[in-house]
C-alpha cells in the first residue's frame, strides 16, 4: 500500500468548484471561487490506494452543532485513524455537513491537500452557466474559467469576469514570525463585520489571503495580520442574502 498515492493530484472531472465571496459592483456580479475534491473522487481513490477493506470512516456530532469525521486507513495489523469537522452548510446543512466534514478528514491524509495552494479563481457568469448562485435576490449561472470557449454574456448587465477592485497578495508558504497582536485580531474581526462577511466565511478568506488553511486568528503572524487587514479594508461590502427570494425559490 502506497499511501503516497492519496496525494495524486485528481483528473478535471473530478474537481468541483464553490464560491468563496461574491457581491455586485456598479449592478455587475462577481465571484471569487475555490475548487475542492467531490466525495464520490474520494471514496474512488480510498478504494484505489487502500482497497474497500481497508478504510472505513465515522461520524459523530461536534461540542458545536456540527459534525466530525473520522476516516480510519488499516496500515498492517493496525487501525490509523485521522479526524476533522465542519459545521452544517448553508444547503443542505446535514448532508452538507458530513460531506464537508469527510472532504476535510479526507487533507488530513493527503486527499486534494494540493488544492490548498492553487490561487482562487474568478467566475465566468453566463446564461448557460453550469452552477448557480444568489446575489441580492437575483440568480445568476457562471462556470469556472477556461470550462468552455463558447460562454455568452448574460442579460443581467454582467460581464464575462468581474473582479473585485484591489486584489490581495499573496504568498507561497505559511509565514513565520511574531504573533498578531490581540489588537490586530480585534481589528480583523471589527473589519470583517463592517462589510458584512459572515464569521463562518471569514477564515476561508483569510486563508486565500495568506495562502494557507486558517481556522482562527491567532494562527496568523503580524505580518499575516496587516497583509489580511489591508486586503479586507480593500474589498466591496458582501452582499447579505436572504433565505428565500422574493418569487419563493430557496437559496
Amino acid at each position: 500500500m502506497n499511501l503516497n498515492a492519496l496525494k495524486d493530484e485528481f483528473p478535471a472531472e473530478d474537481i468541483e468548484w464553490r464560491v468563496q465571496r461574491q457581491g455586485l459592483k456598479d449592478n455587475r456580479p462577481w465571484a471569487s471561487i475555490v475548487p475542492y475534491v467531490a466525495n464520490r473522487a474520494i471514496m474512488d481513490r480510498l478504494d484505489e490506494v487502500c482497497s474497500p477493506e481497508n478504510w472505513q470512516n465515522t461520524f459523530s456530532f461536534s461540542p458545536d452543532g456540527g459534525f466530525m469525521c473520522a476516516i480510519s486507513i488499516k496500515i498492517g495489523d493496525e487501525w490509523v485513524t485521522k479526524w476533522d469537522g465542519a459545521e452544517k452548510s448553508d444547503i443542505e446543512p446535514f448532508k452538507g455537513g458530513l460531506s464537508n466534514a469527510m472532504k476535510r478528514a479526507a487533507v488530513q491524509w493527503g486527499i486534494g491537500r494540493f488544492l490548498y495552494h492553487m490561487e482562487s479563481q474568478w467566475a465566468v457568469f453566463s446564461d448557460d452557466g453550469e452552477y448557480n448562485t444568489k446575489i441580492e435576490n437575483h440568480y445568476y449561472k457562471w462556470s469556472p474559467p477556461n470550462q468552455k470557449n463558447n460562454l455568452k454574456t448574460t442579460n443581467h448587465e454582467s460581464p464575462t469576469t468581474v473582479k473585485p477592485p484591489a486584489q490581495a497578495p499573496t504568498t507561497t508558504k505559511q509565514e513565520t514570525g511574531e504573533a498578531a497582536s490581540e489588537q490586530q485580531k480585534k481589528a480583523i474581526h471589527a473589519i470583517a463585520n463592517s462589510k458584512g462577511i459572515e464569521r463562518t466565511k471569514l477564515f476561508g478568506i483569510i486563508g486565500e489571503i495568506v495562502s494557507h488553511k486558517v481556522e482562527s486568528t491567532d494562527a496568523l503572524t503580524k505580518q499575516e495580520a496587516s497583509r489580511t487587514i489591508e486586503a479586507l479594508n480593500s474589498m466591496p461590502e458582501v452582499s447579505q442574502t436572504k433565505t428565500k427570494s422574493e418569487d419563493g425559490l430557496p437559496f
